[in-house]
Order: C-alpha cells, then structure tokens, then sequence
C-alpha cells in the first residue's frame, strides 16, 4: 500500500516501511532524497501508547528504522547518510535503487519478522538507539512479551529525574497495559 513517497506492506503482525524522504532544501531545480526503511508492530505500538496503531506507518513509528546507506556493507565509498539527486536520465538510479531495495532493505526488513528478533537488536546495539526513551519502553514490551519479566520491569523502572518525568508517566502506563508491576511511584 503507498501513500505520497510511503510503502507499507504487512507481513503477519508486522508492517514493513519504505519511505523516500525528500530534503527540505529541494526546490524548482533540485530534488535531493534518502531512503528510510524500517518495521512496525501494531500490536507493540498499541501497548506502547493505549490507543490503536495507524491505518498508514510512517518510519517514525517504526520499532526499528534506519537509513537504506546504513544497511549496506562496510568498505564501501558510501556513507550511512547518502542522498541521491534525481538526474536528467533516471533509468540508471531507478535500477541501482531497484536493487538496493531488493537485495539489502527487503532482507534486512523480513529478519525483523518475530520479537526475539527485534529484541536480539536491540540488545546489540548501544548510544541512543538503544538508550531511547521510546526504544527502552518498546525493549519492555519486547522482553515482556518473550517471558523475560526481570528486563522488562528493569526497563520500566529505569525512568528516572525530572529529565525523565514524562517518560516514567508512560512507562507507568505501559506496565499498568501490560499487566506487570514496577518498584516505580
């Protein structure tokens, strides 16, 4: 299913995204872009935040997101932030980026079909992607969901300071959604 520069295609519970991000300094004579891939789960989503998931996904409300350079293998002259420039002959961006699509996002998308895979992920990488406010309250619902009830709850209470006030009131709710106790107030 497409909406504007948008693709979701549902595989069992999850959707996957494609989304071509258009840079905001385009105008009437460039048209600069990037690729964002990523999966989302409905079923996550809606304990995450109480209220249905999206008729439509965008990569923002992906579990897991990244960009399509970032996918490619190491030792490349590519950059994890690449951006293409729409050219007078399109036909030869259209087959490279066919082909990055099929060969690299496709099946990075399809190897994050079931929980245990996402959360093996998760669980690999560090910084901010893994520190998240968001990223450790859908780490809880993961770990909830593959039986490990000690990481989830660690996960829940580790909301803490008023830097984290907003965020220990969702993840409050999320325990609450999911049926688990805290040690939080």
């Amino acid at each position: 299913m497409r909406r504007k520069n948008i693709w979701n295609r549902k595989r069992g519970e999850y959707i996957d995204v494609i989304e071509i991000q258009e840079s905001r300094w385009n105008d009437a004579n460039s048209c600069n872009f990037t690729i964002n891939v990523g999966v989302f789960s409905a079923s996550i989503h809606e304990a995450c935040w109480g209220k249905p998931a999206p008729a439509f996904v965008a990569g923002v409300d992906c579990l897991v997101r990244k960009r399509l350079p970032a996918l490619q293998q190491t030792g490349t002259s590519r950059t994890l932030d690449e951006w293409w420039s729409l050219p007078d002959d399109v036909d030869e961006l259209g087959t490279e980026l066919r082909d990055l699509l099929a060969n690299i996002a496709i099946p990075w998308l399809e190897s994050f079909h079931s929980d245990r895979a996402i959360d093996r992920y998760f669980d690999a990488v560090n910084g901010e992607e893994a520190n998240a406010p968001v990223n450790r309250l859908y780490r809880a619902i993961l770990k909830w969901r593959i039986g490990d009830l000690s990481a989830a709850v660690n996960l829940l209470n580790s909301f803490r300071g008023k830097r984290e006030q907003a965020w220990a009131e969702r993840a409050r709710l999320v325990a609450r959604q999911i049926g688990i106790s805290t040690s939080m107030p």
